[in-house]
């Protein structure tokens, strides 16, 4: 029953956030006062509406009577400060109040459910700040003191922040915290309005250079101070807001191009000071590489609004607890985890809203004072929006700031409610001043009628002279003039704190074309993380959702039955079922065949089960359907994952590799399809919990998928590319001649040619053919080695293979100033190179494709549970490596090692074969890796294959015939 209503409380929340938000914006345009009305009473009735929903939600999930308790309490507090409101302010903007008691509640919804007593303190010190406030508005709008304050506002604000330098407590790294017993906060947050303050009233008397110098320093002196604390967030909150204010004021580019210009260098440098700047921006560019340290916490906030996705997960459903200080910096993750991306989009648009109606009343504000002080109070607003949510979703980088009236904290939520009441009190006061210009007006309106009136009436008895004509239109002008004055006057009492009113009008205009280009760019920014944010869920959500580290993946199997995971040819490799106590079990038909390729679920996932986790706890049935499975108390059927492994080929692959120890991969060259994956030793993933001790503990790693992870020396199959850079580096290459005694020192090394062969008198091809190791030490020690490590580099050596899974990085070590001496061994496929069997298959399928390589994968489409296609993967390809005359070249170099060289085993079978073998030593004492790598049929290759067989001997001998038995089977 709970989850019954957790979910139809989740959609119904959508649906009137939703609403909420078209209303918030359609009334920015409506001009009918009655209509008007009509949509806030709505607005107030959803807001109250979404209240009720999220707490009676939070009850029944957690059974704790005390929310109910503290629901009743803030709807009455909400009531009554509406009606407080009301009264008290009736020219008031109502959508800024709504959309801060909007912004309120679901802070409040959202810490009560990280923490009750979170909840409680953060509502009571939010209502009496709301109580507190109510005076903002009047004081705004009947003190007329607030713009001549000046320089009192910097250095006010100034002792304060140096106060908290010198006395002040460290949290979370920075210094500006003031701690008396329980009672600690944070004074920055309530500086920042000073500094608004201060700017505006400094620059709105007059703003030549020399004044502009001095304010810079002083304000920057703020900036500076900040930095010391290690308030990083805040400092750039300052000079952002600064840089912004000024160039409004002046109206010069230059402050503005300057200002940013110095503000990236100020990056730079504290990237290069502050050892947690550079925490964070090492989580932000890759925060999944250092998960357990740097990263953790913006990785948490991706799970969560990875695996939330745009409907969320249900309020109490997720694990927003996991996420670090999930109640401040990244609330915003906590709430989308819960309530979903959907609601997340709104709330960022509401902010939005609040911001262009900041923007509005600054742009109707004559008094250049009041002016700077809203455009100030709106940049500080929605630049703590942007920073706080872009560092959230990781669009930017963390930088610790709240998200004003949402996120926890006391001097957080007490300072925006004072932003909020002083825009409120800035709206009151033009609305005042307008009405009493109206009435003005008005009333010398009434009084021109009147004496335009009596002066036709005294015409028409006097039949009045062109001389009286022209004596009325000098009353006629002196009335004007007087409307002029009158208008002035009326105008002055919005303007006391300001300049002169002909200065006013003079700027008025480019002051608001300045504010207009700046919401412009704000609104973009906004937007830029909207789509980003939405970017991110469609495109990466997946991917991180997946991640063996998100404990949330669990949380969905509790909704969703997870599919199963099928092969190309239709066979059940995973799936779920019930067992007798009625517990959902993951079973694994062919047990140990499959056991690294679809992986497991249990003690941490790997392989499909883990790259297509979120896939299968994914359901494509319509909403409608889960819902009704949820009303019926039945597990809705994830998806189903169809592979592109062959269940047969993949059965002959692991039957042919036998006891040894290795690894077989098997790919579809023209698309990167991997066909078959066997490591062995390997585990039966039905068993793995009763086996789970053993397993860690066996020196054997039968948990590691060599496949894909393992790294061996390549031996002689790394003779391919040594041939082609000895090709590209010597266009005369067949003109190579070369006489192997089976043993040849070069460069101080010597080098012996495998069981001591002697290959007498060889060509390159030949060379090729017989593997000879003297022949490719020769050529090979005249190689550019730059040029040869950039060649490997760009057949992916050095680099992260491009796949879906996890896999090793190959390596290839070796560059122009490496020791000569290393390079015999080098280029034969030993020394310090190393490589994985699935990279080593993608070279030879790449030579098979034309010189074209394809992207490997391992899914080759996703199905309802019906049948029905809900997205196919299509081949993809890396890119052209080599060209297709090389690609043909060499080819015919190792189709030439199946025909008369070590690969002969497989000449005389149905298809012709290309291939290379390869002997490893890795160990002095023990026998050799044994490789092989090849694709058939030559004419148009169908399958690229590669196979080592560990500590057993030579390729040809012991990785050929695992090879045979495959094509085979392929080709029966």
């Amino acid at each position: 029953m709970t989850n019954i209503i957790v979910e139809i409380t989740k959609y119904s929340l959508i649906l009137l956030m939703t609403f909420y938000t078209f209303l918030s914006f359609r009334v920015l345009v409506m001009k009918n006062t009655k209509a008007r009305e009509s949509r806030y009473r709505m607005m107030s009735l959803l807001m109250y509406l979404m209240h009720g929903v999220s707490f009676i939600t939070l009850y029944i999930t957690s059974n704790n009577i005390e929310i109910i308790f503290l629901y009743l309490t803030q709807l009455i507090v909400f009531i009554i400060t509406g009606l407080l409101y009301k009264t008290s302010y009736k020219r008031m903007s109502q959508l800024v109040y709504r959309n801060m008691m909007t912004l309120l509640m679901f802070g409040f919804v959202m810490i009560t459910r990280l923490s009750f007593q979170k909840g409680v303190r953060q509502f009571i010190i939010a209502s009496i700040a709301l109580a507190v406030c109510l005076v903002v508005p009047m004081l705004i709008d009947r003190v007329q003191l607030w713009g001549k304050l000046s320089f009192l506002y910097g250095f006010a604000g100034l002792a304060i922040l140096l106060f908290v330098l010198f006395f002040g407590d460290v949290v979370y790294g920075a210094k500006n915290w003031i701690i008396i017993g329980n009672f600690r906060f944070q004074p920055s947050e309530f500086v920042k309005i000073l500094f608004i303050f201060f700017v505006a009233s400094v620059l709105s008397k007059r703003h030549d250079f020399k004044r502009v110098v001095f304010v810079t320093i002083l304000a920057a002196a703020h900036v500076l101070v900040l930095v010391l604390e290690k308030d990083l967030g805040g400092a750039l909150l300052f000079f952002f807001t600064y840089i912004i204010m000024l160039y409004c004021a002046t109206g010069k580019l230059f402050y503005l191009v300057s200002g940013l210009s110095f503000g990236a260098l100020a990056s730079v440098v504290a990237y290069q000071m502050f050892s947690h700047v550079r925490v964070r921006v090492t989580a932000f560019l890759d925060p999944f590489a250092v998960i357990e340290k740097e990263g953790y916490q913006v990785a948490q906030s991706l799970f969560a609004i990875g695996t939330g996705g745009f409907t969320g997960m249900g309020l109490n459903m997720g694990l927003p607890t996991s996420i670090p200080v999930a109640e401040s910096d990244f609330i915003f993750s906590a709430l989308s985890e819960e309530f979903g991306a959907i609601i997340g989009i709104c709330l960022i648009l509401i902010c939005l809203s609040c911001f262009i109606m900041f923007v509005n009343i600054s742009v109707k504000f004559e008094n250049p004072f009041y002016k700077l002080t809203a455009l100030g109070l709106s940049t500080m607003y929605i630049s703590q929006v942007f920073l706080n949510i872009g560092g959230a979703i990781k669009c930017i980088p963390s930088t610790g700031v709240t998200l004003p009236l949402v996120s926890y904290g006391g001097s957080s939520v007490i300072s925006s409610i004072i932003v909020f009441s002083i825009i409120q009190g800035m709206y009151v006061l033009h609305m005042r001043s307008e009405e009493e210009l109206k009435r003005a007006q008005e009333m010398m309106a009434r009084r021109l009628a009147k004496r335009k009136l009596a002066s036709e009436r005294k015409r028409e008895q006097e039949k009045l002279s062109s001389k009286s004509s022209k004596k009325e239109s000098s009353t006629e002008n002196s009335e004007k003039n007087t409307s002029k004055v009158t208008r002035s006057r009326s105008t002055n009492k919005e303007d006391n704190q300001g300049a002169e009113v002909n200065v006013v009008y003079r700027d008025k205009k480019a002051y608001n074309r300045s504010i207009y280009s700046l919401t412009y760019i704000f609104s973009f920014l906004l937007f830029l993380v909207i789509g980003y944010y939405s970017y991110f869920l469609v495109a990466q959500g997946k991917t991180v959702v997946n991640n063996a580290y998100n404990k949330r993946q669990d949380l969905l199997a509790q909704q969703i039955e997870q599919g199963k995971i099928l092969s190309s040819d239709g066979a059940v490799l995973a799936q779920t079922i019930t067992n007798d106590a009625g517990e959902d079990i993951r079973v694994y038909p062919y047990g140990n065949v499959f056991s690294h390729a679809v992986g497991r679920v249990l003690h941490g996932r790997t392989g499909i089960e883990q790259s297509e986790s979120f896939t299968m706890l994914t359901s494509s049935v319509s909403g409608f359907g889960k819902l009704t499975n949820t009303l019926n108390g039945v597990k809705t059927a994830g998806d189903n994952v169809v592979s592109t492994l062959n269940a047969k080929l993949q059965q002959v692959a692991y039957d042919a590799l036998g006891d040894y120890r290795g690894a077989v991969v098997v790919l579809e060259p023209s698309t990167g399809k991997i066909l078959a994956m066997v490591s062995k030793p390997d585990y039966n993933p039905n068993t793995i919990t009763e086996k789970w001790e053993s397993l860690n503990k066996d020196q054997a790693s039968p948990l590691l998928n060599r496949a894909t992870q393992g790294l061996y020396p390549p031996g002689s199959t790394f003779k391919i590319l040594t041939t082609l850079e000895y090709m590209r580096e010597n266009p005369n290459y067949e003109d190579y001649r070369y006489q192997c005694k089976s043993e040849d020192r070069i460069n101080h090394v010597t080098i012996h040619c495998a069981n001591g062969s002697s290959h007498g008198k060889e060509n390159l091809k030949e060379s090729f053919a017989n593997s000879c190791n003297t022949s490719f030490a020769n050529l090979g020690s005249s190689l550019n080695m730059d040029s040869f490590r950039n060649f490997c580099e760009s057949m992916l050596f050095n680099k992260t293979l491009p796949t879906s899974f996890k896999t090793a990085q190959s390596s290839f070590v070796l560059n122009g100033q490496s020791d000569p001496n290393d390079f015999p061994q080098t280029v034969i496929g030993l020394g310090k190179t190393q490589i994985s069997p699935l990279h080593n298959a993608m070279i030879a399928a790449t030579v098979a494709n034309g010189g074209l390589m394809m992207k490997p994968y391992l899914v080759d489409r996703v199905e309802t549970f019906d049948g029905r296609i809900v997205k196919r993967y299509n081949p993809d390809s890396y890119g052209q490596v080599i060209s297709k005359k090389e690609a043909d070249i060499l080819s015919d170099y190792m189709k030439e090692v199946v025909k008369n060289g070590t690969g002969t085993r497989l000449s005389g079978m149905k298809v012709s074969v290309a291939g290379k073998t390869g002997t490893a030593d890795y160990e002095i004492g023990k026998p050799s890796h044994a490789w092989f790598v090849g694709f058939a049929p030559v004419e148009n290759p169908q399958i690229a294959i590669s196979v080592i067989v560990e500590s057993s001997g030579t390729g040809s001998r012991y990785a050929v015939p695992v090879a045979k038995k495959i094509i085979e089977a392929y080709f029966k």
